[in-house]
């Protein structure tokens, strides 16, 4: 493919295959994309693959290509669809941050992703302090 081409990435997971979900991730995506003025997107996928870790052949493609300069910007649904694992996620958006690659998520507008992930560990806190003390 044409390096220029791969300059915008579409990034979608689920972790339970399902194709017409995967399909409905995608058209949201490129649909944002089009709005957006975008075209020329590259899909990395992973259909029945978890995100409690980031060992995911679509997503270790999409790794690869940023390393080597093909995408600058990376669009997903939300931050869950690139890690479960909250601290894989705040790592990886720390990666992307150092590479100089723009993350879009299409259902956090605001992007502010490090105090949606902080607000994440907050409410998990509370969840697991109300569990314990019914204990």
């Amino acid at each position: 493919m044409e390096q220029q081409k791969l300059r915008v990435a579409v990034y979608c997971r689920v972790a339970s295959y399902d194709q017409t979900v995967m399909w409905n991730q995608e058209e949201k995506l490129r649909q944002f994309a089009q709005e957006q003025g975008i075209d020329g997107i590259v899909i990395y996928s992973d259909n029945g693959y978890s995100g409690l870790n980031l060992d995911r052949p679509g997503f270790k493609q999409l790794e690869a290509d940023i390393r080597a300069g093909k995408v600058r910007t990376v669009i997903a649904a939300d931050i869950s669809r690139i890690a479960r694992n909250l601290f894989l996620a705040s790592d990886w958006m720390d990666e992307m941050k150092k590479a100089g690659v723009k993350v879009i998520f299409v259902n956090q507008p605001d992007n502010d992703v490090q105090s949606k992930i902080r607000q994440w560990l907050a409410d998990e806190w509370r969840k697991d302090k109300k569990v314990s003390q019914k204990n």
